[in-house]
This record gives C-alpha cells, sequence and structure tokens, in this order.
C-alpha cells in the first residue's frame, strides 16, 4: 500500500469521527504521551501541528502543557521549504510567529532554526 493510498484511508477514518470520539483521542493521546515518556532528559522536542479541519491528532495540548509546566523543553515545529522541497526547523515563539500554508497547515512565517542535531524527540501523530 502506498503512502498517498494509507494517507486517503486515514483521513477518512478521522472525518468520520464525531466531535466527542475527537476529543477523547485526542485526550488519550494526551495522557499516552504524558505517562509514558520521561521529559527530564528531553531538552528539544519536535513536534507537528495539526490540521484541526481534517481531525488530525490535536498535538496544541501537549504543546500547550509543556509550555506551562516544562520550561526547560524548547519546542521545535516544521516549515515546508517548497524550493528545496524539504521541511526546516524553527523553535516555536508563539502563535504570533505562524501563517497558514496552501494545505492549511500553520507554519512559523519566521524564526530561529533548530539545528537538527539538538532535536531529542520527534512527535508525528499519525
Amino acid at each position: 500500500m502506498t503512502k498517498q493510498e494509507l494517507r486517503k484511508i486515514y483521513l477518512e477514518k478521522r472525518q468520520s469521527l464525531s466531535e466527542a470520539e475527537y476529543g477523547q483521542l485526542n485526550f488519550q493521546l494526551y495522557q499516552n504521551f504524558f505517562s509514558a515518556i520521561d521529559l527530564s532528559f528531553i531538552k528539544v522536542l519536535h513536534i507537528f501541528l495539526p490540521i484541526i479541519s481534517k481531525h488530525e491528532p490535536d498535538t496544541w495540548l501537549i504543546i500547550d502543557r509543556i509550555r506551562r509546566e516544562f520550561p526547560h523543553i524548547r519546542i521545535s515545529i516544521p516549515k515546508v521549504n517548497n524550493q528545496k522541497g524539504e521541511l526546516e526547523n524553527f523553535y516555536f515563539e508563539g502563535l504570533h510567529q505562524l501563517t497558514t500554508n496552501e494545505w492549511g497547515i500553520q507554519e512559523p512565517k519566521q524564526g530561529i532554526p533548530t539545528e537538527l542535531e539538538k532535536i531529542d524527540f520527534v512527535l508525528v501523530p499519525l
């Protein structure tokens, strides 16, 4: 099965979720993340931002708690570089830094680049 086929299948599954089911699954992801991951050793966490309209996992719940309770962790977020066909990574500074790209994905419009070797953990929810 191709990546494109898998994306289509899981988009359909996510879109069929009720708001209550979507909220419950997001809360389970949040709980599982904080109960399973030892954050004491993480200095830089790379995390993808969700497209809420497509019912992607709501990583904002995790981001908000990390920013409040784990100030030693810096958050890094991706930005698509269309000219190079690759992702760039920037430290997340706040909502003022974000813009929405042509795919409806929030990404940084400016910021301090994150060096790949500084990233300790990458969270890529399906």
